[in-house]
């Protein structure tokens, strides 16, 4: 994807929930353009996807239950109001 005049995008990180949300996305749309069953590439492709979003999943829970309380313990030492975590609307 680029930028709209002919710039290339930053590659997307492997890592990340975008990338999760997408391999995912890909797999469903995969199988439901598909008129006959999933082949068993496709389901080794979908096990993979629901692997890395598990991995994915668990590296947000430990964030939040972890990292981010320890981030706010700083703040508040510091007189700095804490994160809560909980998405920009």
């Amino acid at each position: 994807m680029g930028g709209g005049r002919g710039e290339i995008a930053a590659p997307m990180a492997q890592d990340s929930l975008w990338a999760v949300s997408a391999l995912l996305g890909g797999q469903m749309n995969a199988m439901q353009a598909a008129d006959v069953a999933p082949t068993a590439n496709t389901l080794a492709a979908v096990t993979a996807a629901l692997s890395a979003a598990d991995a994915m999943m668990g590296r947000w829970t430990s964030l939040k239950s972890v990292d981010l309380p320890a981030l706010n313990a700083t703040l508040k030492a510091a007189g700095l109001p804490p994160i809560n975590g909980e998405p920009v609307r």
